[in-house]
């Protein structure tokens, strides 16, 4: 059952809000009123065939107008609303799916429905609405869980025009042309770190794209899962201003590797877990796990130091035990680093050593960067705001997530996704933290860099609330 349209919806326990990932500009100029999704299930994990309520929302008042829907649901990328600006007017995007086909929903300034375009879904556009950066989300869903449920498609078949791919939309004259395939860059890959492509390729997927400050170049991430069961991921970036070809695509880091930003044109800052080589064990295993039956002896392996590491995190761990994520200068890993010219070193200032999701802001006074963390054990998470410039701290506040009771598995979680056997994640896992279920606060700014937009459940529901900066 969908909410009509024009109907006011406020959040509550009965009514959930969200915007997603942290990437991206939702708001309305010069306003509190930003685009995002909302549902009467909003704490239930998606669903085949669930429609949301596509809502311009009043994020100071806290109450929104429903525009229209999307079937494009799921909470930690959201259906990607953005904001651009076109011919001085602001234009909004925002996926969906109808009939089992991916599509990229437009408004216009004043929130009515105004194009479809079908076989598209982006993760990005630039500001000026030009040109769209899209990806499989079908893809992204099957083997990492952030993405959308379709219908089932026969085997090879897609409602995207270029499946598992890199594309680049013309909003201009309508036209498209495929960047990167996922076997391109595998074989990329592979290469640099002299393993077979082939066991790479199978469960490899793009992810998280991002436009740098000029809009001239794309960072984004190729992951795939290892035999271990942990996921390999690599850091990318593509030059587009010097043209689209392979070689000018760019391994920047490998790894377990996390949440990225750019903090100027030419630095990116990660957080890494683990930085990987040619030399490094875990790809020999990987490789030697074809010809051998110890994908489960490596998989045990795995779990043993990550629980003899956890301990040893615990034992050393002051954010959480003080529950006051301090701010301080890590020079090992975890961390954030600062990557440049594919080198990777320690971040210089003073943050949470804490995993979370960095936005670099060009406000009035400079550049700084936004962040959360992933919460401690007592369910907070911290939001901060940092001058790149000082390391001066301008805004910290504690917010605390909501846990039910008990947390039921859903049983449809698991039904469209298909990780490898040898993959780590519980369907209990699942229902909760993969199905995002857990209320990131995914911090995002308007495009003044004078706003501040989070999640929060911290009352009990899902919704988005804002603070000026």
């Amino acid at each position: 059952m969908t909410t009509p349209l024009k109907t006011t919806v406020r959040p509550s326990s009965d009514y959930g809000l969200w915007v997603g990932f942290n990437d991206l500009n939702p708001f309305q100029p010069n306003s509190n009123i930003l685009l995002c999704t909302g549902s009467v299930n909003w704490d239930k994990p998606p669903r085949l065939g669930e429609l949301a309520d596509v809502v311009a929302f009043d994020s100071k008042n806290q109450e929104g107008i429903v525009i229209g829907h999307t079937m494009a649901v799921n909470y930690p990328i959201g259906s990607r609303p953005q904001s651009v600006i076109i011919n001085g007017l602001p234009n909004y995007l925002i996926n969906n799916i109808v009939d089992n086909i991916p599509c990229l929903d437009i408004y216009d300034h004043q929130f009515k429905h105004v194009k479809s375009i079908n076989g598209f879904h982006h993760w990005c556009t630039k500001k000026d609405g030009s040109h769209s950066f899209c990806l499989d989300f079908e893809v992204t869903h099957r083997l990492g869980g952030y993405g959308y449920i379709f219908g089932n498609h026969k085997l090879g078949m897609s409602g995207y025009k270029y499946p598992n791919s890199i594309s680049l939309y013309s909003h201009q004259d309508d036209k498209s042309l495929q960047l990167l395939s996922v076997d391109d860059a595998a074989k990329l890959v592979a290469q640099h770190l002299g393993i077979n492509y082939r066991s790479i390729l199978k469960n490899a997927y793009f992810s998280h794209l991002l436009l740098s400050p000029s809009e001239n170049r794309l960072a984004f991430l190729f992951r795939s899962w290892l035999r271990d069961g942990g996921i390999l991921t690599v850091l990318m970036s593509l030059d587009l201003e010097r043209g689209i070809s392979l070689k000018l695509l760019k391994i920047e880091l490998v790894g377990q590797l996390s949440h990225f930003t750019w903090s100027t044109e030419n630095e990116i800052i990660i957080y890494c877990y683990q930085i990987l080589s040619k030399q490094s064990f875990r790809l020999k295993l990987h490789s030697l796990s074809k010809l051998l039956p110890i994908s489960k002896l490596s998989k045990s392996a795995i779990n043993v130091l990550r629980s003899l590491a956890s301990r040893k995190k615990k034992k050393s761990l002051r954010w959480d035990e003080t529950n006051a994520f301090p701010f301080v200068k890590s020079q090992q890993l975890p961390c954030f680093m600062v990557v440049k010219d594919s080198q990777a070193k320690p971040i210089s200032f003073a943050l949470p050593n804490v995993d979370g999701h960095p936005s670099v802001i060009q406000s009035s006074s400079g550049p700084i960067l936004v962040s959360d963390t992933y919460p401690n054990k007592y369910n907070n998470r911290c939001l901060f705001v940092i001058e790149l410039s000082s390391g001066n701290v301008i805004l910290k506040e504690l917010h605390l997530e909501y846990h039910p009771a008990l947390i039921p598995t859903h049983s449809w979680v698991s039904r469209h996704i298909r990780l490898p056997n040898h993959a780590v994640f519980p369907v209990a896992d699942q229902s909760f933290t993969r199905s995002g279920l857990h209320c990131d606060l995914h911090p995002f700014v308007n495009a003044e860099g004078n706003v501040l937009g989070y999640h929060t459940s911290e009352d009990g529901f899902r919704t988005v609330k804002v603070v000026t900066i």
